[in-house]
């Protein structure tokens, strides 16, 4: 404001010069000699109000002034944090700032006072270290201990927290739960769950059992017995034994075999097999009816009696068992077991035929 009144005062005495006469003073009349030099007229209104315009422009200009360089000031970028692990020294004394010079040289007394109150620390603190997460974006401080221990702490996880800005928006979890990671994720949903190995060979024996029994009514026997009987022998390996599986093979491996009229390879596979399928009572007659075509009766009466011992009152296996004692001599127990037969319903006439021929007393 002090320029301002300066250049006003200046405009002033440019004027009054402006308005005195160019011709030399004249003398005054004899009454007015000595007398004072009359001053000049006033200034008109024109002059006044080109002297107040003048102020308002002025003033214009500096407010202009003044707000360009408070924007220009507060519009400077930021500076962007470095993304690098940064270590902070330990906390000291505050240092004045740059964009006040005046008020730090001002006032010397006062950060003396302030210089001579701060006592340094007895042992020095360790430095502050900052670091950046890469997955969540956040950066976190702490000393360098604290973030090993952390570091150990995140390596014995097993699984990962979801940022609040990242997974929860697209899994639809709430921030902070625990998920699995992505790929895992994705492995899981894409791939079947894996059946356990006991299922997966039940699977593959019945497989093979409806495949040979295909290959059977193809006309393909010998290749529908090839194929039962390597499915058999990997079902016999197989720690534990499916009992019930084996039986099943067994039992039709042996069907075909007596089909193509092979009963010693009945025998011998189930032969094989008695530690394993000693409870099964259908194989124990198979067995029997396999030994009675081959003329070993003792054994098919034995293997009779052993069925009929697991499920009593089967009028079939008393007849085969009647058959076998028939030819043996023995036509007291074979005439018995036929009744027996008889007494549940109705049987094979043949078969009593046959019994009546060979001298078993029957009513």
């Amino acid at each position: 404001m002090s320029v301002i009144n300066k250049m006003l005062r200046d405009l002033d005495a440019r004027r009054a010069e402006g308005a005195a006469p160019s011709h030399p003073r004249q003398s005054s009349p004899s009454g007015m000699q000595g007398t004072a030099s009359v001053p000049p007229p006033a200034q008109p209104p024109v002059a006044r109000l080109g002297r107040w315009l003048l102020l308002f422009l002025l003033l214009a200009a500096s407010i202009a002034m003044a707000w360009f360089l408070g924007l220009g000031m507060s519009s400077l970028p930021a500076v962007a944090p470095p993304l690098a692990v940064v270590v902070e020294p330990p906390a000291s004394a505050p240092v004045p700032s740059a964009s006040a010079p005046e008020s730090a040289a001002s006032a010397p007394e006062e950060m003396a006072g302030i210089a001579s109150e701060t006592r340094p620390a007895a042992t020095p603190e360790p430095p502050v270290v900052r670091r950046k997460n890469m997955q969540t974006g956040l950066s976190s401080t702490g000393t360098p201990a604290a973030i090993a221990a952390e570091k150990k702490e995140m390596k014995g996880r097993t699984h990962v927290t979801a940022p609040a800005d990242t997974l929860s928006s697209v899994a639809g979890k709430p921030a902070g739960s625990a998920v699995a990671p992505l790929p895992a994720l994705v492995a899981s949903a894409s791939a079947p769950a894996a059946k356990p190995l006991p299922q997966r060979r039940q699977a593959a024996a019945q497989e093979a059992l409806a495949q040979a029994q295909a290959q059977w009514k193809a006309g393909s026997r010998e290749a529908a017995l090839e194929l039962l009987r390597d499915a058999v022998a990997a079902v016999e390996r197989a720690q534990p034994v499916d009992v019930t599986l084996l039986a099943q093979l067994a039992s039709e491996q042996s069907r075909m075999e007596l089909a193509l009229g092979r009963p010693a390879a009945v025998l011998a596979l189930l032969g094989r097999l008695e530690p394993v399928l000693s409870g099964q009572a259908d194989l124990w007659a198979v067995r029997g009816n396999a030994a009675q075509r081959l003329g070993r009766h003792q054994e098919s009466v034995q293997a009779y009696l052993a069925a009929l011992q697991l499920r009593p009152g089967e009028p079939r296996w008393m007849l085969g068992a009647a058959v076998s004692l028939a030819a043996l001599g023995k036509l007291e127990a074979a005439a018995q077991q036929a009744e027996q037969a008889r007494a549940l319903g109705p049987v094979n006439p043949e078969v009593l035929t046959y019994l009546r021929q060979a001298g078993v007393p029957l009513r």
